[in-house]
């Protein structure tokens, strides 16, 4: 028994000199018990657990680094991480930006270009959207009251479906005899906004705004230039803000 014990002893104490030279096996009261392959498969685990948080920590630094960016796909391209399908109610109750700074109206020239690739393209239209969705969620209510100026009925006819709505969810029951009426009632307001034409004012507001959401989220540059402050600590005069025309009538 001494003998064996000996043995273990020295076996292990071998063990543990080559674990420590590797820099993988610090001393434990347990190693005495551990066999070669317990000891190999506790080694290579050790080592991956090691890995894991270097490799994740130099993802967090490239992604620090390149924003926006996962890594590349197997075709060599980058991958872009885009924001407006992870935006949350928050995102979406955003004011509006200053009405200048949106539309650019300083420096067109340095704000609007046509994108080169359709990637440059998609990433110019997820950062805008993203950015500016209060500003775009304004000029939909600037569409939506041209479309009613130009057909004032649309409005009775959409207060009207909207009314008659109201009334069959607060007094027709979710029965198999009440389903008739709750019809009819849905044909009737069917009727009433193709009518009064509210259902096409609305398609077309909402057409609207889809087109000018993509022309302007794809045109605007994400680097243009912010527009120009004057204030009393900023140095600039009224003079150097002056457009020419005005310069020259003054």
């Amino acid at each position: 028994p001494n003998r064996r014990a000996a043995r273990a002893t020295s076996r292990a104490s071998v063990m543990a000199s080559n674990g420590a030279a590797n820099g993988v096996f610090s001393g434990n009261p347990l190693s005495l018990s551990l066999g070669r392959d317990d000891f190999t498969q506790w080694v290579k685990h050790r080592k991956n657990g090691d890995s894991a948080p270097a490799t994740s920590s130099r993802d967090r630094d490239r992604r620090a680094d390149v924003p926006d960016r996962r890594g590349s796909d197997s075709g060599g391209r980058a991958s872009v991480r885009f924001k407006t399908p992870y935006m949350t109610v928050d995102d979406l109750k955003k004011p509006p930006k200053p009405w200048r700074e949106f539309l650019c109206t300083d420096h067109l020239r340095r704000s609007y270009s046509v994108p080169k690739t359709m990637l440059e393209c998609k990433i110019r239209l997820d950062g805008n959207a993203f950015e500016y969705v209060g500003n775009y969620a304004r000029m939909a209510l600037v569409f939506g009251g041209v479309m009613l100026y130009r057909n004032p009925t649309a409005v009775v006819g959409a207060y009207a479906s909207a009314k008659l709505y109201a009334w069959m969810d607060r007094n027709i029951a979710a029965t198999s005899e009440m389903q008739a009426l709750k019809m009819i009632g849905t044909i009737i307001s069917w009727f009433v906004m193709m009518y009064t034409k509210a259902s096409a004012a609305m398609s077309m507001t909402m057409l609207l705004t889809m087109a000018f959401l993509v022309t302007h989220g794809c045109l605007r540059r994400l680097d243009a230039p912010k527009p120009i402050k004057i204030g009393k600590y900023t140095g600039i005069s009224k003079w150097e803000t002056q457009s020419p025309r005005k310069r020259s009538m003054s």
